[in-house]
Order: C-alpha cells, then sequence, then structure tokens
C-alpha cells in the first residue's frame, strides 16, 4: 500500500495536461475545494486539481495495474539503457538540459502538439518546473518517474511492448538528434547539491536481476561442456603426449652429438632423423672391413 501512495502523489502534481494518467482515470466532475485534497472511497481514489477546479477518480485496481507496468523488468531494462545512453560516465544524476531534450522528444509524440506545436513549451515550461523544482539535475528515480508518466500518457494500452516501443523510439531519436550530439554529458555542475535517492529498493532488486551470473561448468547441458575450452592452461598437444620420466629423458651429451651430427649433415632427412647418421655409420664401417681396412670404434 506504501508504493501505491507514493504513485498517488506522483498523480497529485500539478502537472500540465500532457501528463496526469488520463487513461486511468473513470470519471471528472467541477468540484469547490474539499478537506483534503487526496481522498479514498474504498474504491477510487479522488484527487483534487486546485489549478482547474475539478475532481478526478482513479479505481484503485487500475493503480496497483499502472503500478506493475511501471516496475515491469523489461520497461524498465528499457530506459535503463537510456539512462546509460544519456549519463555513460554513471554519475548519480543528470542535468536539466539532457533531461529537457527527452521530455521534448516525447512530447513532440504527443497527438495535441501535431496541431499546436506551442503547447509543447508552454506544457514543458510547467511539467520542467514541477519536475526539477530546487534541484539541479535528477537522479535515476526521479528521472525514471518523469519519463514514465509522459510514455504512460502516450500509450492507448496496457500492453508492455507498447509502453517499450515508445521508449526504444526515444532512444533512436536521442542517437539521431544533432542537440544531443553537441551536448556535453560529462557535466558535473549539477552535482553541487544535497545527495538525494538515486535507486528505489525495487530498483535495486531489478538491476540485480539484469546482472548476467556467472554460470558454473557443472550447470550446463553436456552438449555446452564439450564447447568450453579446458581450464588446464597445458596446451592440448602436451596433454595428451605420453609423460616421460627422468630416467627415460635423453642427457645433455646425447643432445649436443645430435647437434654435432645435424651440423656435419648435409641432408635435411638426417638432421630430422639422427638414426640414420648410425646407420650410414655402420654401413661405412662394413664396407671397409671388407676391403681389409682397419677400422677404429666409432665410439673413441
Amino acid at each position: 500500500m506504501d508504493n501505491l501512495l507514493i504513485e498517488i502523489e506522483i498523480l497529485s502534481r500539478p502537472y500540465s495536461n500532457f501528463r496526469g494518467g488520463a487513461k486511468w482515470r473513470s470519471r471528472r466532475e467541477t468540484s469547490s475545494p474539499p478537506q483534503n485534497p487526496i481522498a479514498s472511497d474504498g474504491t477510487n481514489v479522488k484527487i483534487y486539481r486546485k489549478a482547474y477546479n475539478i475532481l478526478d477518480y482513479y479505481p484503485i485496481s487500475g493503480l496497483v495495474k499502472r503500478l506493475d507496468i511501471k516496475r515491469n523488468p523489461l520497461l524498465f531494462s528499457t530506459l535503463l539503457k537510456m539512462w546509460q545512453l544519456l549519463n555513460p560516465s554513471a554519475l548519480r544524476s543528470i542535468s536539466k538540459d539532457v533531461y529537457e531534450l527527452v521530455v521534448e522528444i516525447l512530447y513532440k509524440m504527443n497527438p495535441q502538439s501535431l496541431g499546436n506545436p506551442s503547447l509543447i513549451v508552454m506544457n514543458m515550461k510547467i511539467d520542467s518546473e514541477v519536475d526539477i523544482i530546487g534541484k539541479l539535475g535528477l537522479t535515476f528515480a526521479e528521472f525514471y518517474d518523469a519519463i514514465f508518466e509522459c510514455i504512460d500518457t502516450l500509450t492507448k494500452s496496457m500492453l508492455i511492448n507498447e509502453y517499450c516501443r515508445i521508449a526504444q523510439h526515444c532512444i533512436r531519436t536521442i542517437t539521431q538528434s544533432p542537440i544531443f550530439g553537441t551536448m556535453n554529458l560529462y557535466n558535473k555542475r549539477h552535482l553541487k547539491e544535497p545527495q538525494r535517492v538515486t535507486y528505489y529498493q525495487w530498483m535495486q532488486t531489478l538491476m540485480r536481476n539484469l546482472t548476467p551470473m556467472k554460470t558454473s561448468d557443472s550447470q550446463l547441458p553436456d552438449i555446452f561442456k564439450k564447447m568450453l575450452p579446458s581450464r588446464d592452461s597445458t596446451p592440448i598437444t602436451k596433454r595428451f603426449l605420453p609423460k616421460i620420466s627422468k630416467l627415460e629423458s635423453p642427457s645433455v651429451g646425447k643432445l649436443f652429438g645430435i647437434i654435432e651430427e645435424t651440423k656435419k649433415s648435409k641432408s635435411p632427412l638426417r638432421s630430422i632423423t639422427p638414426k640414420l647418421v648410425n646407420v650410414r655409420s655402420a654401413q661405412i664401417k662394413t664396407n671397409l672391413e671388407l676391403i681389409g681396412m682397419k677400422v677404429p670404434h666409432l665410439n673413441q
């Protein structure tokens, strides 16, 4: 219920006609100032608009549905991407100029502004004063509240896909905006103000769930385990060769003997297979003995 009260407080703010959750309103009637500007009869939440002397009725069931849409993980991840585009250095807030650029793009999508473009400037002035009253910039929580109100007005249904489609269209328009290309997104002058809530608790929970976790190899299917490289840093050719003990390994003397024979050999085949050198030497010894010559031992 506390979460719903926060949304009711946002709806009660003196925004322009471009906001106010008209889609969720069941009826509106002229009224004198009531004792409490926000009241409930158990079925509806009644919000008094002082600027227009009217009383708006919002069904509680509709407000609960609206809150579920606002906290949908898919919509949250889309608006988080928009925030990261506007805030590449991950500052705790964005400046007023960056915020107004996004709001102007969304207000230009409003059907009311197509027939009367002057409404954009007028309504932006009204709503900006409400969103940034006494502030130099907006945190992500404040930015999310403001942008959701704009997107909620532009949607005709309660489908998450429509909300995300409008948000994605806004992101594409931002990247193509020449004004956005000239903005200093790394400016920190708006940070010279007291710290405020950057993320609501429900936002922190969603962000933890959206963060990819490292999956253990034991949890993967067998087909994926075969595709993964071995954690052993030893080259695969060495891992599958039989291990040679120290007793079987060639001595340093034999190694130098092979090197010397390689230098004397003219044939690349002999340099590759030193055993052929010994075979050739044995043949020479046999031939010399046949003709009666005394041959010294090769090992001497």
